[in-house]
């Protein structure tokens, strides 16, 4: 197939092109940062007015912005970037034919709840966030499209992996164990979370290929664990035994969980444990 991929140079991006140029399929990246030697055609998602070709089968839109803590002060960009690039590229696939629209966006658009977060969900916007909300805007605008190519909405949650963006939960997590720095931890152990490894995400959204029928999917791992469980592994792994700050006045009994058995049954059962997944990270296991 010949596919268009935005934010290529991303984690998730870098991992998704190697796995699918060993495929066999032909890769066009479109963004600020040419990829893999790949063919490249620049673009700035803040301000997204050129005009691309019309030869291609798939669009994997995966660009998202990086100023996503910076609300209000970068809100024109957040919007640019997440929310009127996907409806400009939508609309280019409608005018191109093309097959299918392969859009990554949050589980944190399901906001908190003490329950695993399942597809069907009904979604609350109340206090969701500007950049969470706008992520939630372009599942809005895609929807809109199903009618003229399948559209598959991916709600990721929590992936990680090598090289990933230091402001990221992990990787701070990481930096902050190793310098001794006290990891802030509400309650008994924090947030509960199923972190997914980005080689499991990579071949989870590779799968939307095989499918003929849109739908949206949570991209999540088998692991549930808490943020002191996850520091742990952390530290175990390190050797370095990991200082916390404990707010017990803020009792957590909330979960950003995503339920993963749509995406077992329908694209991809991770193989990668979480412990397995931050030797990999730390140690190059």
């Amino acid at each position: 197939m010949k596919i268009l991929i935005t934010g290529g140079s991303g984690l998730v991006g870098l991992t998704l092109i190697k796995n699918l140029l060993k495929d066999g399929h032909q890769i066009t990246t479109i963004g600020r940062n040419n990829v893999l030697e790949c063919p490249h055609i620049y673009c700035d998602f803040n301000d997204f007015n050129i005009k691309l070709p019309k030869d291609f089968d798939v669009v994997f839109h995966l660009a998202q912005t990086e100023y996503y803590r910076d609300f209000p002060e970068k809100s024109i960009d957040i919007f640019n970037v997440n929310t009127i690039s996907t409806l400009k590229l939508a609309e280019w696939a409608r005018e191109n034919n093309i097959k299918k629209f392969i859009y990554t966006s949050s589980g944190g658009i399901y906001g908190n709840h003490p329950k695993s977060f399942v597809e069907k969900d009904v979604i609350i916007h109340n206090n969701l966030g500007f950049y969470l909300g706008s992520k939630l805007c372009s599942e809005i605008i895609l929807d809109s499209y199903k009618g003229f190519f399948e559209v598959y909405s991916l709600r990721l949650f929590f992936a990680y992996g090598k090289e990933q963006k230091s402001n990221m939960l992990i990787p701070r997590l990481i930096r902050n164990i190793k310098m001794g720095n006290p990891i802030n931890i509400d309650g008994d152990k924090g947030v509960i979370i199923n972190p997914i490894h980005v080689s499991d995400v990579s071949k989870a959204i590779k799968s939307c290929l095989k499918l003929n029928s849109s739908g949206d999917y949570n991209i999540a791992g088998d692991d549930i664990l808490s943020i002191y469980e996850i520091s742990e592994t952390i530290g175990h792994i390190l050797s370095i035994k990991p200082k916390y700050n404990f707010n017990k006045k803020k009792s957590i009994s909330n979960k950003l969980v995503g339920n993963n058995e749509k995406m077992i049954k329908d694209l991809h059962k991770p193989n990668i444990s979480f412990k397995d997944g931050i030797k990999n990270m730390l140690l190059g296991e």
